[in-house]
């Protein structure tokens, strides 16, 4: 497997999901500010993007994988929650 995908990150990505539906779970930094993104592990292909979560990257937003596929998003820019496919 073998992909390229333009992010913009200063952060861990994460897996997610089973193993026939694994995503990765990356920010992406664009110029209205940093989105959570999930990605196919074996496509590339983006299949969920959350609204922006913060104004500003910061190595201290981490995306951390939940239950159900969900993730736990930014408790440093004050935006605690769940989001993505499975939130």
């Amino acid at each position: 497997m073998r992909w390229r995908h333009g992010i913009t990150s200063l952060n861990f990505s994460a897996l997610t999901g089973d193993a026939d539906r694994r995503e990765i779970v990356i920010s992406d930094f664009g110029p209205e500010g940093e989105a959570a993104v999930w990605l196919n592990l074996r496509t590339g292909e983006e299949r969920a993007r959350s609204g922006i979560l913060a104004e500003t990257p910061a190595p201290g937003n981490i995306l951390t994988p939940g239950f159900g596929g969900a993730s736990t998003t930014y408790p440093q820019a004050g935006n605690c929650g769940s989001c993505g496919p499975g939130a």
